[in-house]
């Protein structure tokens, strides 16, 4: 029986096949020239342009404008990473800024699909591990007690902590993304200090770690920057303090600050509004600074003077970590703290003559935290 004889231009898909895959031809090396291409196989350039249609349809090779085809780019698959998201129904917040980062999803190769989780307990997270174990890596977030996130640990998905545990450090072999908390103090209250402020209250509230954190590193800065500070609690019921309870108290003063650090963006915002409506023109009267974890939220008012603790950072750097772990053989903990940086705006002013030696006062709030929520 007579054999048949290969097709010129499948040799043509063969060789340069082979040479690609020995590496005699790289990623983004250009390929012989047509002209050459039929001198070596003694074709026509009909053969010659048929093998390159069978090469870029395979995703082989690449055509370039005015210049010819070259080895194309080795594709990466794109990876399904879950951000679960403890202690919420639904958080608009998180939404918003997965959709702030598409793009930068797109450039890292990555689909991000989120999952809220109400209740954080047992049964919960066991459902949870279950959605988990479809996907090539985990973010967790929200409120997140220490047994949660080692239980999510225990799971074997590749995992990364974005933002303070509630109750805890972060235990051993955890990676984690969380913002510098005494860097941010001392940058909001060196900035309120720089400007004259020497009478500073501190709204913060929920009980959790992360506000401990802060609070604490609030007391290092008024030991550092010499101002005195006062204790001034909300009324009884373990909530953070309402604005009315703060104008309140402002009220009640006889010495009251003049700048509120407030945490949350949402929140400072709302209490600009109830301290403007109620005889405290900001920032006339009253300066108002928050920590905000996004000044592009509907919540947060545009020209609202912030210290920025970017989500939308936060988590793109937890999606790098993650995919440098799922590209490695060997897995490296690592647990980075990013520094948050300011924002103006108009509703923090410059005294006209500061007042030193006053005291500093601190609206708070302590509660105790339930570690399985």
């Amino acid at each position: 029986m007579k054999m048949q004889s290969i097709p010129k231009y499948k040799e043509i898909v063969a060789n340069l096949q082979r040479q690609i895959m020995s590496g005699a031809l790289r990623e983004g090396q250009e390929l012989p020239t047509y002209r050459a291409l039929m001198a070596e196989h003694d074709v026509t350039v009909t053969v010659v342009r048929q093998a390159m249609q069978v090469l870029q349809a395979n995703g082989v090779v690449e055509s370039v404008p005015r210049i010819g085809c070259r080895v194309a780019p080795v594709p990466v698959r794109r990876r399904l990473i879950g951000l679960v998201l403890l202690g919420f129904s639904e958080s608009p917040h998180y939404l918003e800024q997965i959709k702030l980062l598409h793009d930068e999803l797109e450039r890292v190769r990555c689909d991000l699909a989120i999952k809220f989780v109400a209740k954080t307990d047992e049964s919960t997270l066991d459902a949870c591990g279950d959605w988990t174990r479809r996907l090539d890596g985990v973010l967790l977030a929200g409120r997140v007690p220490m047994w949660a996130a080692q239980r999510m640990v225990n799971i074997g998905v590749p995992l990364v902590q974005i933002g303070e545990l509630t109750d805890a450090p972060f235990p051993a072999g955890l990676s984690a993304v969380t913002i510098d908390l005494p860097s941010l103090v001392r940058l909001a209250v060196s900035h309120l200090v720089s400007s004259g402020h020497r009478r500073i209250a501190f709204d913060s509230g929920y009980g959790s770690r992360y506000y401990d954190l802060l609070r604490e590193a609030f007391d290092r800065c008024r030991a550092e920057f010499g101002i005195d500070g006062l204790w001034i609690f909300p009324a009884a019921g373990g909530s953070r303090a309402s604005g009315e309870q703060i104008v309140q108290q402002l009220a009640e003063r006889e010495d009251p600050p003049t700048a509120i650090l407030s945490e949350e963006g949402g929140y400072a915002s709302r209490l600009v509004e109830l301290l403007q409506a109620n005889g405290w023109p900001v920032p006339e009267r009253i300066s108002v600074l928050a920590i905000t974890a996004s000044t592009q939220s509907a919540l947060v008012r545009r020209d609202l003077s912030s210290i920025l603790t970017s989500t939308r950072e936060l988590i793109l750097r937890a999606v790098e970590i993650l995919n440098d772990q799922l590209g490695n053989s060997i897995s490296t903990v690592r647990v980075e703290r990013l520094v948050a940086r300011y924002v103006p705006g108009n509703t923090c002013r410059v005294m006209a003559t500061p007042t030193l030696g006053s005291q500093t006062v601190l609206i708070s709030e302590k509660t105790t935290t339930n570690p399985k929520g």
